[in-house]
């Protein structure tokens, strides 16, 4: 992600492929997004058909909450 001035490409980026975005705690944390977006161990579970993960790296609390994803692209 870099820095919360990309929110506005994402957004864009998942309103184009009808989808939402959310975030990983460390993103909740620098206050660059909200909490209740929030994927993952410490917040939700997610089952998407298409999981489209940008600047995750891998992380592990975040990879526990949408690893039932049908489809997860990183």
């Amino acid at each position: 992600m870099g820095d919360p001035e990309n929110l506005p490409v994402m957004r864009e980026l998942a309103k184009n492929l009808g989808g939402i975005i959310s975030c990983y705690r460390p993103v909740v944390d620098l206050g660059w997004y909200r909490a209740t977006r929030q994927v993952g161990i410490s917040g939700r579970t997610v089952t998407p058909v298409i999981y489209l993960a940008l600047g995750i790296s891998g992380q592990t609390n975040h990879l526990a909450g949408m690893d039932a994803s049908r489809i997860i692209m990183l």
